[in-house]
């Protein structure tokens, strides 16, 4: 060899240049890359042509982060400008970078650059974003930062009040929500659809805060205002105005409102349809006009589309009411042969015997009650059987069996008013048998119901309970305690202890509360069973007494008679078993919600959620996987939004890379308000880029967090550095080794570094290079402190940005309409 010198970074910047002048973008990106490992002028010039070989290439997201780092060298002031808005350019064009980089990127520009001839394009990007973000949190924020809201940024500032309104809504922040739709409300005459929706959504938030009131007016507002007709929360707007009508009973309001609602359906197998028969029928009933109520209820039956046991049992006690009790019989078996699974059931079967029994037809009538003891022997119902069952055997001169009817009245409810009933019936018995030796040793028998202190009983739990009836419960809770106190088994003592613990709720004093409520419990089934148990319930959930809430809730689930009670109970037992990681129970418990009746989305959501992190847990990663599937279609919801990430988690632990960075760049197409979790899927990515060894895209991933994820505290930034460093560690070992196998110093002869004849070949090629080349060879490179200056403007390459389609439809929120 004749000559031999060292390479040093400025001759890797000639090389390098020289093959971008040549459009060679791959070999002239891989040597610019090798030489921007520092942060001088020379570095700036690397990066920035970097980014326009990775934009020539079509690998935009590497160029961006080319860009940014460009940007941030301030060696040369027109360079750092042009990056910067090319790297605002390209973050608006990607649109896969969440936390609104694209926004943030572009008020960057603006502020740094005020005066540039790019502003108003770079407005125009602006706009455009704000018209596309999902981010409606962060782009709130930027929108309220501007001084004068006119014109395009007034409309979109609608838009995205509204929006972030919604998510808001489908987080159950109500309240919150209210303030976003009254935002979006204030600049209602920009866009008259939107004006509508919100109303609308504000009406339905006041619903579900139980401000009835208010949301009438927001309803009939939505309903009376331009654009409200062709939307669908229409029709169902007069449904839930009849709702909202019925809660505050305004009965003649509410039909009119439901029976609006049936007019304008065109889809009449809607369940909702179905409902609102039953509805109008329960504003009939209610308003005793029993003959209007069976005419509704027979349109549910007939329809077939909901809750027809209830229409059903209900047209039963209608008919009965109009005395007509044959077809009130008619009506009940159909009830109890079409629907064995009722939970009308046991009461219709009460209704029956009592039918049986009008109609003189004692031996059906005490079958049928004998059918409520054997199969619902939980039910409140079982006492008033054994009443109805003593009566028929005493009226058919059957006396013994009377009195065991009576007797086990006494005996096996002990607290319960029916007592009285009871007793009254017996003493009435052993007189007629002129027996009343008898009937002293059996008073004598049942100790706290002798008849002095039963008298006694009855006028002290009187004196307490018209006090409480009054609403004084600091002077009822004295003479509630005196009563327990002094007979702690007398005929009122679960009547003392339910009003006492009422009242223990009213002060705020739950510990003492749940004492009364768990003594009701400890008895047999009474009418104040189900609600000691649910407000037990809620106590020992508040006091994360799991354990003994899911045993609250799994017992009064199995004696309710009322559907709403046992989907409450359901969803009780669901919660508590997930959160004491009993998974196989939560899983269980979770199935049983999604097959109740009339659950709310956010419940439908919630139940599929617990089964997959039940799964999850229990590292049973595919049905996981199945389930986040449900839930990860709408990533409005933290839950949506979690398993959003999850699905990509699973997929790249089984080993599809390819399939993990789809749901991950979908996830950030989709856009949600969780950023911590858009967050953590950017991080997931940046691990698949490693496993590829594509460190650069990686470290631009978690530069992206660290720069512009905006919470605090919650460990995802510090996560980020963490594995940045990890990085950033492996390389330099790596580079250490390479040094330490081969020798840096690299001896070659001159015209291998440039091949004169290739490169006046190419030249010839492409002759309006040949003077950028020259001046950049003649540019004093070895000089840190001087600039090599490309003479082409990358944005000239760079694509332009792409028209916006159509201006998106405005999203849809989900139908809340409640049911009862």
């Amino acid at each position: 060899m004749d000559e031999a010198t060292i390479i040093t970074r400025e001759d890797y910047y000639k090389l390098a240049y020289c093959y971008y002048r040549n459009e060679k973008y791959k070999k002239a990106a891989k040597k610019f890359s090798s030489i921007a490992n520092s942060s001088d002028r020379l570095a700036q010039n690397a990066y920035y042509h970097l980014g326009d070989c990775y934009l020539q290439m079509g690998e935009k997201n590497k160029a961006r982060y080319a860009f940014l780092t460009a940007s941030e060298l301030k060696f040369d002031k027109q360079m750092s400008e042009d990056a910067l808005f090319t790297y605002a350019k390209l973050t608006y064009e990607l649109s896969m970078y969440p936390f609104n980089e694209a926004v943030n990127a572009l008020n960057l520009y603006i502020e740094k650059y005020p005066e540039s001839n790019r502003v108003d394009e770079a407005y125009k990007f602006l706009v455009n974003v704000f018209m596309t973000t999902r981010n409606y949190k962060d782009a709130l924020e930027s929108i309220e930062s501007i001084r004068n809201l006119t014109g395009d940024i007034a409309l979109i500032y609608q838009r995205v009040a509204y929006f972030r309104g919604l998510e808001l809504f489908n987080d159950l922040q109500y309240k919150e929500a209210i303030d976003h739709f009254d935002k979006s409300l204030d600049n209602a005459k920009l866009n008259p659809v939107i004006k509508a929706q919100s109303l609308y959504w504000r009406a339905e938030a006041y619903y579900k805060l139980g401000k009835y009131k208010k949301a009438i007016e927001g309803y009939e507002a939505f309903v009376l205002s331009d654009g409200s007709f062709e939307l669908p929360e229409y029709n169902l707007a007069h449904y839930n105005l009849g709702y909202a009508n019925f809660k505050i009973k305004q009965y003649d309001k509410a039909i009119t409102w439901f029976r609006m609602y049936d007019q304008f359906m065109e889809n009449k197998s809607s369940e909702r349809l179905g409902d609102a028969y039953n509805r109008i029928g329960d504003c009939y009933f209610i308003s005793k006009k029993y003959d209007d109520a069976v005419i509704y209820y027979d349109e549910s039956i007939e329809s077939e589309l909901k809750d027809v046991d209830y229409a059903l049992y209900q047209k039963g006690f209608a008919l009965g009411l109009l005395k007509d009790y044959n077809q009130k019989i008619i009506v009940l078996n159909q009830l109890l042969n079409d629907y064995s699974k009722s939970s009308y059931r046991a009461a219709a079967l009460f209704e029956l015997a009592k039918a049986y029994l009008i109609i003189e037809a004692p031996e059906m009538a005490i079958s049928t009650y004998q059918t409520i003891i054997d199969e619902y022997p939980y039910s409140s119902y079982v006492k008033k059987a054994y009443l109805g069952q003593g009566l028929i055997y005493y009226n058919s001169g059957d006396n013994d069996l009377a009195l065991e009817k009576y007797k086990r009245v006494v005996e096996e409810f002990p607290g319960n008013p029916e007592i009285d009933d009871a007793l009254i019936e017996i003493k009435k018995i052993y007189l007629d048998m002129n027996n009343v030796e008898g009937y002293v040793d059996y008073s004598n028998s049942i100790g706290e119901y002798t008849v002095t202190k039963t008298e006694e009983d009855s006028l002290m739990f009187i004196t307490a309970e018209k006090i409480y009836l009054k609403g004084d419960c600091d002077q009822a809770k004295g003479h509630l305690n005196k009563y327990i106190k002094k007979f702690p088994n007398g005929r009122y003592i679960l009547s003392a202890h339910y009003y006492k613990a009422n009242c223990n709720m009213q002060n705020g004093d739950e510990d003492e509360a749940l004492e009364s409520y768990q003594f009701i419990i400890s008895k047999p089934k009474t009418k104040y069973t189900s609600n000691a148990l649910y407000n037990a319930a809620k106590i020992n959930y508040k006091n994360k007494n799991y354990k003994a809430a899911s045993e609250n809730y799994t017992e009064l689930e199995q004696i309710a008679d009322r559907k709403n009670v046992i989907k409450e109970a359901r969803i009780g037992k669901m919660r508590c078993n997930y959160f004491i990681k009993d998974y196989e129970k939560a899983i269980t418990s979770a199935i049983a919600v999604l097959k109740t009746d009339k659950i709310a989305d956010e419940i439908y959501r919630e139940a599929h959620y617990d089964i997959a992190k039940s799964y999850y847990a229990m590292d049973n990663l595919q049905n996981a996987m199945d389930e986040f599937m449900i839930i990860s279609q709408d990533c409005k919801s933290r839950e949506g939004a979690e398993a959003k990430f999850r699905v990509a988690e699973i997929y790249f632990k089984q080993g599809a890379d390819t399939l993990a960075e789809n749901e991950i760049i979908d996830f950030n197409k989709k856009m949600t308000p969780y950023q911590d979790w858009v967050a953590r899927s950017i991080i997931l990515l940046s691990d698949i880029y490693v496993s590829r060894d594509d460190n650069f895209q990686a470290k631009a991933m978690l530069q992206s967090i660290i720069t512009n994820y905006s919470t605090r505290g919650d460990g995802i930034i510090e996560l980020a550095e963490d594995k940045l460093e990890d990085i950033v560690t492996a390389e330099e070992a790596e580079s250490m080794l390479e040094e330490s196998i081969e020798d840096f110093e690299v001896v070659f002869e001159h015209s291998d570094l440039f091949d004169d004849a290739e490169v006046e070949k190419e030249e010839s090629n492409n002759p309006d290079k040949q003077s950028v080349i020259e001046s950049s060879q003649e540019k004093a490179v070895d000089s840190k402190e001087e600039e090599v200056q490309p003479e082409d403007k990358v944005e000239k390459n760079a694509d332009e940005p792409k028209e916006q389609e159509n201006t998106p439809e405005i999203e849809k929120g989900n139908n809340n309409g409640e049911t009862e």
